[in-house]
């Protein structure tokens, strides 16, 4: 059931024009992922665009980008058509197998390990958010504290945090691993819809998310040490995926 919590859950169709139309701040990485989740799911996605200067065509074209009004008002719906207020995470979490993100994954498995993910996440997450930045620290083996916070102080939305939440879970799957564990420890968020489980999460200027994932299997760690962990060839791994990044990035700026 879709619980609110008292966090400002205004109607985002209510925005002025001008929102929709502000400067590009969101992938349509994550339109595309919550499109191809519900319909995955058997939903009817039409009424997502209604109203909106974009299609279906546009949304999820991985390349294009948005406002953070068009983003959160595409979450609401889906909130509204899943009845499930952090349907979002799932959307995240689903990302990788749906191929929804335009080939970033295949970016990031020759680095060989979550570990170096997640370390890495900083430099590539503009790649689906320019309006956050994110700070990654290795806390022990197979663990990180990640944070996320606005880049312009600006409202946060609960409906961006369980995306990244879900995006953060949905590393290891890249190279057959199970999802990690992802624990929120303190929200910035102050509108959109909370899930009952989440409502005692403290609030804070950012999100703080632990995050616990398993290690890849003894053998296959061996092949990929042996294929990808050279220091030679993590750092030609690296620098191609940065190449491929940065192109990606000027494809439509």
């Amino acid at each position: 059931m879709v619980q609110d919590k008292s966090q400002n859950t205004s109607d985002p169709t209510q925005f002025a024009d001008d929102s929709f139309a502000s400067p590009r701040e969101i992938s349509c990485r994550v339109t595309s992922a919550t499109i191809k989740y519900l319909e995955s799911n058997g939903y009817d996605t039409k009424s997502l665009f209604d109203n909106l200067p974009f299609n279906r065509q546009y949304l999820i074209d991985p390349l294009n980008w948005i406002s953070r009004a068009v983003r959160e008002t595409i979450c609401q719906r889906a909130v509204g058509l899943t009845q499930n207020a952090s349907v979002m995470y799932l959307v995240g979490l689903s990302s990788a197998q749906l191929n929804a993100n335009g080939g970033v994954e295949q970016l990031v498995k020759p680095l060989g390990n979550p570990e170096l993910a997640y370390r890495y996440i900083p430099k590539y997450a503009a790649m689906f958010d320019r309006s956050v930045r994110f700070s990654s620290m290795i806390t022990g083996t197979n663990k990180a504290t990640i944070t996320m916070s606005m880049i312009d102080f600006s409202e946060a939305s609960k409906n961006g945090c369980y995306y990244a939440q879900g995006a953060l879970a949905a590393i290891p799957t890249i190279w057959g691993l199970p999802p990690a564990e992802v624990t929120e420890t303190l929200c910035m968020s102050i509108c959109g819809p909370v899930a009952d489980q989440d409502a005692d999460i403290p609030k804070g200027t950012c999100c703080t998310y632990e995050v616990t994932w398993q290690s890849l299997p003894s053998l296959r760690k061996r092949l990929q040490d042996k294929v990808f962990m050279r220091n030679r060839d993590r750092a030609v791994a690296i620098a191609r995926m940065e190449d491929n990044f940065a192109a990606l990035a000027a494809w439509k700026d």
